[in-house]
């Protein structure tokens, strides 16, 4: 009768382990998941600021220097941004653009 219950006390700890297993697999695998789309979508969304910065100078009809000059941006930094070579904070961009708006800057 021990062995019996020892037996079925194994079986259910080896099921139990294999759940933990198979759950600690599939969780992983989500988190890498999340990763790769975080990643992908990060990239993404840089290369669409870079775009949306180069158009927003472009709608303003000033080139690079002008522009670097009047926002008080370094010309070589915000060279690198358009060139993708650094990326520009989101916030910086949504101030420039609120700039621009607010300024009339369109031509």
């Amino acid at each position: 009768m021990e062995n019996v219950i020892l037996q079925n006390a194994i079986y259910k700890r080896e099921d139990l382990n294999q759940n933990l297993e198979e759950g600690l697999k599939e969780e992983i695998m989500n988190e890498e998941m999340v990763k790769e789309e975080v990643i992908k979508t990060g990239t993404k969304a840089r290369k669409d600021l870079k775009d949306q910065l180069v158009q927003v100078r472009k709608n303003t009809g000033m080139n690079r220097r002008e522009f670097a000059e009047y926002f008080g941006i370094p010309y070589r930094t915000l060279q690198d941004w358009e060139l993708g070579n650094r990326h520009m904070p989101e916030y910086l961009y949504q101030l420039i653009v609120y700039k621009v708006e607010k300024e009339n800057l369109h031509k």
